[in-house]
């Protein structure tokens, strides 16, 4: 196997760089998310814990994290949130919509809630449709009753 030389390494590199930019930024999908679930951007990046925030504060983490532009820790900052909320919240997203879980450490904390892991809620929101609250439950109700039955 041949040694890779500099300027493949560097030109490897740069085409890494490329990727990384092209990512959106996190104020980029903080828009998108408030599109998406019909909130302000001040009400993603503030205290409030209601469900609509809730869900836009995940949503924005899931996509940041899998965009890889920014860090962890730098999101989290972004976002006023700490770095494990962060994890926590890609995590969680990505469960209830059944999408890839993004880290390790997220798929760990997230197996000691366990009820998170059976809340489907269908579809992940985005460029296809909106999010809509309705649809959310009636999904909720029935992974409730195949829970029960």
């Amino acid at each position: 196997m041949q040694a890779l030389t500099r300027a493949e390494l560097d030109a490897i590199q740069r085409a890494e760089c490329r990727e990384r930019l092209a990512a959106p930024t996190v104020r980029d999908l903080i828009a998108r998310a408030c599109e998406i679930y019909g909130v302000s951007p001040a009400a993603v990046l503030g205290p409030r814990r209601s469900f609509r925030y809730v869900r836009a504060r995940h949503w924005v983490f899931h996509h940041a994290i899998k965009g890889g532009r920014s860090s962890i820790s730098e999101i989290g900052r972004r976002m006023n949130r700490d770095h494990s909320s962060v994890l926590y919240g890609a995590a969680a997203h990505a469960i209830r919509h059944r999408l890839p879980v993004l880290s390790a450490w997220g798929a760990r904390q997230l197996q000691r809630t366990a009820s998170l892991a059976t809340h489907y809620e269908g579809p992940e929101p985005g460029l296809a449709r909106n999010f809509d609250m309705d649809a959310c439950r009636a999904w909720r109700t029935v992974a409730k009753m195949a829970r029960a039955g």
